[in-house]
């Protein structure tokens, strides 16, 4: 007897008395066929792309070898100058020349010692010796030399010529006017007075935190003025709060003032500037 084998596929068990319209019948059957070209797809692109890097290295022309074309120079021999001979004198290099010192103005100091008469020469007999009045207005020095009256000898003239250095005194820097303490007790007849409050508290306004927190109160800030009636610093010494205080500090830099008159000058002064935060009931 003949065996006959009966092959089943899953697919066609699995649909055999369902409708095929759903399940996604199709899309099952043909799963193993569109795996293969999906695969063999891949492995393609992967080999092009390995192999299109060579393949376009192989074909693609060297660059680096250039080729120029050299144009020849035209030279006109007339136009070079003149080689110079070998006997003619080598230039004598420049040098630089320092300037001399000025030379200061002295007078000859000796201490006065007695020479016989006998050993006295006409040269002796010139020489006077200088005044104490004469050495306390000019400059010591071994000879008595005419020059510039400005500025002390940093040594003393060896009779050669030779100038020694000079020392100019620096002249004094002027000392800053001393600030007045923020406590000091000053009269003045006119204190400074700002000439921008309003703007200032437009800036300041009313923090919307503190609105909002029904705080109220007083800052007052002590303000350093200038001569010329500007902000220099400040100290708050009252504060109904920190917010508050904090928001005056942020512009209270900017308020300009008229100087405080003292005697017709304007001098520095502290003021006090006082701002209130109250909120409409």
């Amino acid at each position: 007897m003949k065996k006959t084998v009966i092959r089943a596929d899953l697919l066609e068990m699995v649909f055999a008395r369902r409708e095929k319209s759903y399940g996604a019948y199709e899309l099952r059957k043909n799963y193993s066929s569109r795996l293969t070209k999906a695969t063999v797809l891949v492995l393609l692109l992967f080999v092009s792309g390995a192999v299109a890097p060579l393949v376009a290295r192989y074909l693609k022309p060297d660059t680096n070898i250039t080729t120029e074309t050299v144009k020849p120079i035209e030279v006109d021999i007339s136009e070079l100058p003149i080689p110079p001979k070998e006997d003619d004198p080598i230039p004598p290099e420049i040098q630089e020349v320092k300037p001399q010192p000025p030379r200061i103005e002295t007078i000859e100091y000796r201490t006065p010692e007695p020479t016989p008469e006998d050993e006295m020469t006409p040269e002796d007999e010139d020489k006077t010796i200088a005044k104490q009045d004469d050495l306390e207005k000019s400059t010591p020095g071994l000879v008595t030399q005419e020059g510039d009256k400005a500025g002390a000898l940093d040594g003393i003239d060896d009779g050669d010529g030779n100038i020694p250095s000079v020392i100019v005194e620096k002249p004094k820097e002027k000392e800053k006017p001393k600030e007045p303490g923020i406590n000091d007790l000053i009269f003045v007849q006119k204190e400074p007075a700002p000439v921008n409050m309003s703007d200032i508290r437009k800036s300041i306004g009313y923090p919307q935190i503190a609105r909002d927190a029904s705080i109220e109160g007083m800052v007052v800030i002590r303000i350093l003025v200038d001569k010329s009636g500007n902000y220099k610093k400040h100290k708050i010494i009252k504060q109904a709060h920190p917010m508050l205080a904090k928001a005056c500090e942020k512009h209270v830099g900017k308020l300009k003032f008229t100087p405080a008159i003292q005697g017709g000058k304007p001098i520095q002064f502290w003021v006090n500037v006082p701002f209130r935060f109250k909120l409409e009931r």
